[in-house]
């Protein structure tokens, strides 16, 4: 079992990057690959994964990305809020996932969003994480879960550390 990241915001010392960071540190399975989404290319709507019934054609980093979905992992991803919702880049890498609705070979076991918000009330996007969540939910044929943070000092937060830790327990487990 390997672990593969996905890093939505482009700062690097955001409290999505740390948190992102912690999980993925304190887990014992190997790291298959961490994904920048920088210089992602955008889903054109060609619609070749539809008529070829296979993954994204576009050349770009998420070939990679794709090929860890075909092998049991698990994925770790984490975004920034911007303008209430996932920041621009994660939405971009999330379209990318429509040509998985095309292919049944995908061996993921689980994914964990991390989302930072700069609203305190944690409850207050909750419509827009659980449509992510549902999408990559429908694309990955996997159980998804999310986990909101709004302190800059998030690692001083006793409970949220305890949720992280426990994530990582789910995730050692899942790997045996």
């Amino acid at each position: 079992m390997k672990i593969t990241s996905v890093l939505g915001s482009q700062r690097k010392h955001s409290i999505s990057t740390g948190i992102l960071k912690y999980v993925s540190d304190k887990t014992e399975l190997k790291k298959d690959l961490t994904l920048n989404l920088g210089s992602l290319k955008g889903c054109t709507g060609c619609q070749k994964c539809k008529e070829r019934k296979e993954i994204c054609l576009l050349s770009d980093e998420m070939k990679a990305y794709f090929k860890t979905l075909k092998e049991p992992s698990i994925l770790l991803m984490a975004s920034p809020n911007y303008m209430g919702d996932i920041s621009g880049q994660f939405k971009q890498f999330m379209d990318r996932h429509y040509s998985l609705s095309f292919v049944d070979d995908l061996k993921v076991k689980k994914c964990y969003i991390f989302i930072a918000q700069g609203h305190g009330d944690l409850s207050y996007y909750k419509e827009t994480y659980q449509r992510v969540k549902r999408i990559f939910e429908s694309q990955l044929k996997a159980p998804v879960t999310y986990l909101v943070q709004s302190k800059k000092d998030w690692h001083l937060d006793n409970d949220f550390i305890k949720s992280l830790d426990d994530i990582v327990k789910e995730i050692e487990n899942e790997g045996l």
